[in-house]
């Protein structure tokens, strides 16, 4: 195979989109295959060091979120998740999230309402699981959505919510 365009789109927070064909196909290479790579050279992904500092810092995340969390269960708080799509999953497992830590996770696709997180078995219900239950957290596991998530459920935090945004900083809402 070889790569004949490549691009950056807005998708899921930022995504790359490759074209590719059998090599020595019958396209040739554009010019945006060589603007990619000058600017993943610029940014120094090409360089094992920028990897290493990147999982310093998702480590380092982790921590904090994960004694956030840790301190609100030990002052008695109820937690929840909002979002279930496949991202939170890998969040969930990398920060070691699961049914001890949040109780439920709501989400507006009724194609995930009623089902439970892969492995983890945390049940997915209707976001207005947050007002008839009232956690007093809310962690959004869709965080690339959080500031219209926020903003949709403005009556969460009005009734004393607080919403929890893990990246890319941690922050209490």
């Amino acid at each position: 195979m070889e790569l004949i365009e490549a691009g950056r789109v807005p998708t899921h927070g930022g995504s790359l989109r490759g074209i590719a064909q059998i090599a020595d196909g019958p396209r040739s290479v554009g010019a945006s295959v060589a603007e990619c790579l000058a600017l993943e050279e610029r940014l120094a992904l090409d360089k094992a060091e920028t990897f290493r500092g990147f999982a310093d810092n998702v480590a380092a995340l982790g921590d904090e979120l994960g004694s956030l969390l840790s301190g609100f269960q030990r002052e008695g708080k109820k937690i929840a998740g909002f979002g279930a799509p496949a991202k939170a999953t890998t969040l969930m497992y990398h920060f070691h999230i699961d049914g001890d830590v949040i109780d439920f996770i709501v989400d507006d696709s009724p194609w995930k309402q009623g089902l439970f997180t892969p492995g983890m078995h945390v049940p997915v219900l209707p976001a207005q699981a947050i007002y008839e239950r009232r956690p007093d957290y809310v962690l959004i596991l869709a965080w690339n959505f959080a500031d219209s998530i926020m903003e949709k459920h403005a009556a969460f935090r009005e009734h004393g919510g607080h919403f929890i945004v893990p990246l890319p900083e941690v922050g209490v809402h």
